[in-house]
């Protein structure tokens, strides 16, 4: 398995809006291209989303 690492140089707040955002998932996760709310408030317990896979 790969490992990266990378120093954001934001405030902790910050960083964990975007990574809860359910619509910005695509964005963080490799091969998710859209991502949407589902059920319940992401990133709570038992929330869910969707998203698609784009396949090259």
């Amino acid at each position: 398995m790969a490992i990266r690492h990378r120093l954001i140089e934001r405030p902790v707040t910050d960083v964990w809006a975007f990574l809860a955002d359910p619509t910005r998932y695509g964005d963080w996760v490799v091969g998710a291209s859209k991502s949407s709310p589902a059920a319940g408030f992401w990133p709570e317990i038992d929330a869910a989303i969707t998203y698609t896979v784009r396949l090259m």
